[in-house]
């Protein structure tokens, strides 16, 4: 089972992960949530398998990394990203671990791409997300944490080493950035979900983060017992 974490920076994604991973094993009982964290991390492969496999979602990929161009060095960063997850997914599922749990993944890498693309940005980056997801052996469980984007800068700036795109900003510059894009990141994530037809949480990490990994283990164990039930939308908290 893989399970991506969607959120705005100081969702508490990697926090959550490394939570409910400790509290879980592979198939040997003796993996913890750390170890799994980085192996989904280290699932790393070039896509060119994958896209002489995948067509559709190679040519997808070719029309998004060529519209980055008129954008930006940095666009071609993340949208080289993206287009790489199509071959990660397919290393992923072949990972000898009964739960992975990805602090950023697929839709999470689609979202910072469409914003480095600029105005229209998510328009040309969501039918290369769909494509790469519909050619995935595997189709991850997607999880929106939720928060104020208040919240959410706070945690970003108590944290001891920068690891996101608000690193160096301004409060007057940051918050505003995450208003706007609390909305667009949840409303990608839910139609994504409806679309290919993938298990949804919406998740409330605005509390303690205990609380919300036990519901997101809740959510998991009923996703793997009753797969079919967890097929729809499934807002929670």
């Amino acid at each position: 089972m893989i399970v991506e974490l969607v959120g705005l920076p100081g969702a508490g994604k990697t926090t959550l992960a490394t939570r409910v991973l400790d509290t879980s094993a592979d198939s040997t009982g003796r993996t913890g949530g750390r170890a799994l964290l980085r192996t989904a991390r280290a699932a790393r492969s070039a896509p060119f398998g994958f896209f002489l496999r995948h067509p559709a979602a190679a040519a997808a990929s070719g029309g998004l990394l060529a519209a980055a161009l008129l954008s930006g060095p940095d666009a071609v960063i993340h949208a080289g990203r993206l287009a790489m997850w199509g071959g990660h997914l397919e290393t992923l599922a072949t990972t000898d671990c009964e739960l992975l749990v990805l602090d950023q993944g697929a839709v999470q890498q689609a979202w910072s791409a469409a914003h480095r693309l600029g105005p229209g940005g998510m328009r040309r980056v969501e039918p290369v997300l769909r494509s790469l997801l519909r050619s995935s052996p595997v189709q991850p469980i997607l999880v929106f944490c939720d928060l104020p984007p208040e919240l959410a800068w706070r945690r970003v700036q108590a944290r001891e080493d920068g690891r996101s795109m608000l690193d160096g900003m301004s409060h007057e510059r940051a918050l505003p950035l995450l208003k706007t894009a609390a909305p667009a990141l949840q409303g990608l994530t839910e139609r994504i979900s409806r679309d290919l037809g993938l298990p949804y949480l919406l998740l409330d990490t605005s509390e303690h983060l205990d609380i919300a990994a036990a519901r997101l283990r809740d959510f998991l164990s009923d996703a793997t017992l009753n797969p079919r039930s967890s097929a729809a939308s499934l807002p929670v908290g």
